[in-house]
């Protein structure tokens, strides 16, 4: 605890001046030692179990980060850590674990937690799914194109075949329509004709059946 017992009248030593040392207890006038904790003056007892009795050798009890060192404290690479150390070197520590990609450090004055590698793995990863996507999308637009160009391709060979056999049907539809003109002009030249005279009509077997397969072969054609 910090004694306020006349603490304003207390000429205390400079902490920061050179040289200082703060495990130094500093003896007031008034009696009191006290002991520079880091950020003001504690009061030492003189005993644990009070009255005259001798300091405890323990004190002071400083707070600090692993880094730092003195003649009854060595170097611990242990990893990055709070102790608890006493005026003998005794230490209590809390350590500090780095866990799914963050960087714990330490320096004489303070405890660094680093994400750095955490979120550059992490953008790297994001990079790799915008690039990923990218690429599926230009191969998607790419085959889209492809199955369009063979769509365009069938339908131009259907419309060219079309037109074909549309043309086919044009030409046979003429080539009746000439039929059925002849056939016509026949008929009225036979119409306009004028018989005299007495005629004998033999029928003619022979002769009626190539007529009557004349007339089948003619109605067989006119029905294409």
């Amino acid at each position: 605890m910090t004694s306020s017992q006349n603490v304003r009248e207390i000429a205390f030593p400079d902490h920061t001046a050179e040289g200082f040392d703060p495990t130094v207890p500093f003896e007031a006038p008034n009696g009191t030692t006290y002991l520079w904790n880091g950020w003001g003056w504690d009061v030492v007892p003189k005993g644990v179990g009070g009255g005259d009795s001798e300091p405890d050798p323990r004190l002071p009890y400083l707070i600090e980060t692993d880094k730092v060192t003195r003649k009854t404290k060595e170097v611990r690479d242990q990893g990055p850590e709070i102790d608890l150390v006493d005026a003998e070197g005794n230490y209590s520590n809390v350590k500090f674990e780095a866990r799914n990609g963050v960087v714990v450090s330490s320096t004489p004055s303070s405890i660094v937690i680093d994400g750095t590698e955490e979120q550059e793995a992490r953008e790297s990863a994001d990079n790799a799914l915008n690039d990923l996507i990218v690429k599926q999308g230009d191969q998607f637009e790419a085959d889209q194109q492809r199955q369009d160009e063979t769509a365009a391709k069938d339908q131009l060979r259907q419309d060219e075949a079309l037109a074909a056999e549309i043309a086919t049907r044009q030409s046979k539809d003429q080539q009746h329509d000439g039929q059925l003109s002849t056939i016509e002009y026949k008929l009225d030249a036979l119409i306009g004709l004028q018989f005299k005279g007495t005629y004998t009509f033999k029928l003619d077997e022979d002769c009626f059946a190539a007529y009557q397969q004349c007339v089948i072969d003619c109605a067989q054609d006119y029905s294409r």
